[in-house]
């Protein structure tokens, strides 16, 4: 489960915040190295009034893949790449949809 909030600057100053719930499965390459690949969807409402969309509420599937890096047995850095789409599933017009494909860098601490 991912919950976001997230700051837009363009093309005006703007937020969005939803929930997306995300499967992942991860391999370890090496004991320091586990590539991973996940996907899911949500749920997000933007404040931004889009001309492609004609509700702020909408879903959001993504999908991406990533590599955590393990600093310490119980601490990764993760790096990976998403993408996602938004749209309110034809509930109304127009509805042609939103890509965008993002890079994420973090660190996971894991409590054992």
């Amino acid at each position: 489960m991912e919950p976001f909030v997230s700051y837009v600057p363009q093309p005006d100053t703007n937020m969005e915040c939803g929930l997306v719930l995300l499967s992942k499965f991860a391999y370890p390459l090496t004991e320091k190295i586990h590539p991973y690949i996940f996907g899911g969807g949500g749920v997000m409402y933007i404040t931004q009034h889009l001309r492609e969309q004609a509700t702020q509420y909408n879903f959001t599937p993504q999908v991406g893949a990533g590599a955590s890096f393990w600093l310490k047995p119980d601490v990764a850095l993760n790096v990976e790449w998403r993408w996602r789409h938004f749209s309110n599933a034809d509930l109304k017009e127009p509805n042609d949809g939103v890509n965008a494909n993002m890079i994420f860098a973090g660190v996971s601490w894991f409590f054992k």
